[in-house]
């Protein structure tokens, strides 16, 4: 018997064309608010005038509204005195407010003086932003984010002995 022909090979469907493109958006649903436009840029200074001022870090403008003047400037990134007892001469406990002096324990392993200038985190978190390091003009150099729980609160009595001191040996 005599066999039959090969069958012819297929060829691949042709594709889809695309669908045209849309001209307009489609109209909101009910109950939808439509995407705002982007906004336009900001206007330009016009000629002559200074130069807008640059933009500033979180721990800039805090020093800025603090006056740029921390109280505590002499004591700041200063070793904690070896001699210092916990609830003698220090606390971890009790509010904080910005403008406190505080104790931090530093990468490094040693426990410092910072400034607190301002609240962190959340509105429910006991955060705060310490300065640890200052520039040499006295403002903020660097700082850091500390829990309260993690931050020593010098007595005042042991800061005016340690500042008395200072003055005493300049």
């Amino acid at each position: 018997p005599a066999r039959a022909p090969p069958k012819p090979a297929m060829t691949p469907p042709k594709a889809a064309m695309p669908p045209p493109p849309k001209t307009a958006p489609p109209p909101p649903k009910a109950g939808m608010v439509p995407p705002k436009a982007a906004a336009p840029p900001p206007p330009q200074s016009p000629p002559g005038s200074p130069p807008a001022p640059p933009l500033q870090t979180g721990t800039q403008r805090a020093a800025e509204q603090q006056g740029n003047r921390l109280t505590y400037a002499n004591l700041i990134d200063t070793p904690v005195p070896d001699s210092w007892v916990e609830t003698q001469d220090f606390t971890r406990e009790g509010k904080i407010e910005p403008g406190d002096l505080v104790m931090v324990k530093r990468s490094d392993g040693t426990t410092k003086f910072g400034q607190v200038i301002r609240k962190a985190g959340f509105f429910y978190q006991d955060i705060w932003e310490v300065v640890v390091t200052v520039k040499p003009s006295g403002g903020p150099d660097s700082t850091r984010v500390e829990e309260a729980l993690m931050l020593g609160r010098p007595k005042p009595a042991a800061v005016a002995a340690l500042t008395s001191g200072a003055a005493a040996g300049a």
